[in-house]
């Protein structure tokens, strides 16, 4: 997907949740870590650029449920270690594990976006789970099982104080909120059309209504 059109995608993204009943009240924040400025800083601009006019458009349209969005961006200065920063205190609160596999992480640990980046285009820290770099990579731009699922809401639910202060203090934009009624209208509008949902390795089921159950827990 080239950058304009996974930006456009985030608009449509943001027009459907305002037409959502599952969706808080709350006004939304788009945000992520991007190279703005370094070696990469021209590369980074560009997709800026696309997302505050995806941004700009929604707003324009009424915003998502009568709020306007708030689009924040950290430049990393295309140093890796800004990144990495950002995503270490996840190995504390993960206990060392993958979400996925709950075996112990290795040196090939990867940054997911537990809600897909092509469902939802955002990076509110409260998505970012760690993993290996096979489970990562098998899960693909699929949703996760019911059992990840929930084991990603147990875990912002337990670490929801540490989470939240170690993600204000690396700049990430975060919203737990905003996070979990996004994850509902994925995961509703996901059993609706009949999609699948990644179990483990390349085992792939249709997702039923047990789901719901996860977020009432």
């Amino acid at each position: 997907m080239t950058i304009l059109n996974r930006w456009a995608a985030l608009a449509a993204t943001f027009l459907a949740l305002a037409s959502s009943q599952s969706f808080a009240q709350d006004c939304p924040k788009l945000g992520g870590v991007l190279a703005l400025t370094g070696a990469q800083g021209a590369i980074g601009k560009v997709i800026a650029d696309a997302g505050r006019l995806a941004v700009e458009q929604v707003n324009k349209a009424g915003g998502v449920k009568g709020c306007q969005v708030e689009f924040i961006l950290r430049d990393d200065t295309t140093q890796p270690s800004v990144g990495v920063d950002a995503a270490r205190f996840l190995v504390d609160v993960q206990k060392g594990a993958c979400l996925y596999c709950q075996k112990p992480l290795s040196g090939k640990t990867q940054v997911d976006h537990f809600v897909p980046w092509s469902r939802y285009p955002a990076d509110l820290g409260h998505n970012f789970v760690l993993a290996h770099d096979r489970c990562n990579g098998a899960k693909s731009d699929f949703l996760a099982a019911e059992n990840h699922l929930a084991a990603w809401i147990d875990r912002n639910k337990v670490h929801q104080v540490e989470l939240q202060e170690r993600l204000v203090a690396s700049a990430l934009p975060c919203d737990l909120t905003a996070t979990v009624q996004i994850a509902k209208w994925v995961y509703e509008q996901t059993e609706k059309a009949n999609g699948q949902v990644w179990v483990m390795e390349k085992v792939l089921r249709h997702l039923g209504p047990e789901w719901v159950r996860c977020f009432a827990a």
